[in-house]
C-alpha cells in the first residue's frame, strides 16, 4: 500500500479441469494485517471434473507499506487443475 487507507480489492479466479474430488478450494486475500479466506467445496456440488469460477472482493484497512498477496489452496484430488490465463486479480485505494 503506498499510503494508509481503505482498499478494495476484487479477482475472479477461473479453473479449468476442476476435481470433482478435491474436498477444499481456498481462495484468499492475505494482507499484512489479517487474511480474508472464501472456501468451497467442489466434492460436495461437482459430479465430474468440470471448469468452475470462484469471485470475490474485500475491503481491507492497510497502512503505508502494507502488502497484499492473492492465495489459491486446493486439496485432495488430482493435481491436474489449472489457473485459466482469463483470471484477474485488482486492489485500489477507496479512502
Amino acid at each position: 500500500a503506498p499510503v494508509t487507507g481503505k482498499y478494495l480489492f476484487t479477482y475472479i479466479f477461473y479453473f479449468s479441469s476442476l476435481d470433482a474430488d478435491h474436498t477444499t478450494l481456498d481462495a484468499t486475500i492475505k494482507t499484512s494485517n489479517t487474511q480474508y479466506q472464501q472456501t468451497v467445496k467442489p466434492s460436495v456440488f461437482m459430479n465430474s471434473d468440470g471448469n468452475f469460477g470462484v469471485t470475490g472482493s474485500q475491503i481491507c484497512d492497510m497502512d503505508a507499506s502494507d502488502t497484499a498477496t492473492f492465495v489459491i489452496y486446493i486439496a485432495s484430488g488430482s493435481a491436474q487443475t489449472d489457473v485459466h490465463a482469463d483470471s484477474t486479480a485488482s486492489g485500489m485505494l477507496i479512502g
